[in-house]
């Protein structure tokens, strides 16, 4: 439960409906959030809102609901059964008539295929790591522009250098940029992150600390940080790369003299010339 579901108007404050003559929440109990003011505890009482709906806006989540139906569908479900097969004494088998068997509607042909990113302490096979290869696929085959929504912005932009982070997705959207500019093409990065990480909004807390300094490090404090390579490379980041984050302001329902305000939070996508919908974070 991390509050999750949400509509296109990142409403901030509950919209109280009457279903006969009974209150009822499009977020009840605890779907009702915002972990920068508090994370969950006591999970096993759901009904209990840990803060207060009428002071305290809702942290909204930009998150997209999608349907899969097919083989991917297949492989996703797939998936889960060999992980539960590694963790569990009973086997289950695959029926793979029952997914296609199932399948009522038809929908115009879109070619799309299930990634992961797994490792031998969760499951007995050879690292796969099918993500992060196509990250760098996309970036090396956008034309025009790079959309990034994550909720971490976190990887090297030089290569060779051994401290962490280790992925080399930087050094991949930076060589990008970098023959923009020796080409004279126009290219454009789009990197939309949340203004704080999802937790208790506590600069003394090392985990909120801790992400911060090392995002920060990446984007322009260190000397290999992103900025700061354009830099050395003679290019003007500003034209090539800009860094968004999205906030929604609100009336209260009980107050409307005052106005709060929240970060919405983002986790979900890469896009260029083609649309990767994934749930790995750029962290490590």
């Amino acid at each position: 439960m991390k509050n999750w579901y949400d509509t296109s108007e990142h409403l901030l404050f509950e919209k109280i409906y009457d279903k006969h003559k009974q209150k009822w929440y499009v977020w009840p109990g605890k779907d009702f959030s915002n972990p920068l003011r508090k994370d969950f505890i006591g999970l096993e009482k759901a009904d209990i809102c840990l803060i207060d709906r009428k002071n305290t806006p809702r942290m909204p989540w930009h998150d997209i609901q999608t349907k899969i139906i097919g083989d991917t569908a297949f492989d996703i479900a797939l998936h889960f059964i060999q992980r539960w097969n590694y963790l569990s004494d009973k086997i289950i088998v695959p029926n793979e008539s029952f997914f296609y068997n199932n399948i009522q509607e038809m929908y115009p042909f879109v070619t799309c295929q299930a990634l992961r990113s797994i490792g031998m302490w969760s499951y007995e096979s050879q690292t796969e790591n099918s993500i992060y290869l196509a990250y760098i696929n996309l970036i090396r085959n956008t034309k025009k522009f790079l959309y990034i929504e994550n909720q971490f912005f976190i990887t090297k932009f030089v290569k060779g250098d051994i401290s962490d982070p280790q992925n080399l997705l930087g050094f991949e959207i930076f060589k990008k940029i970098k023959n923009a500019y020796e080409n004279n093409i126009k290219f454009k990065v789009y990197i939309v992150i949340p203004l704080l990480p999802a937790f208790e909004l506590d600069l003394c807390n090392s985990v909120m600390a801790h992400i911060l300094r090392i995002q920060t490090d990446c984007i322009y404090r260190n000397k290999n940080s992103f900025i700061n390579v354009l830099k050395q490379a003679g290019i003007d980041y500003k034209k090539y790369v800009i860094f968004l984050s999205l906030k929604k302001f609100h009336k209260s329902i009980y107050d409307e003299a005052q106005i709060l305000t929240i970060e919405v939070y983002w986790e979900i996508e890469i896009q260029s010339h083609a649309y990767m919908l994934k749930i790995l974070n750029l962290i490590r």
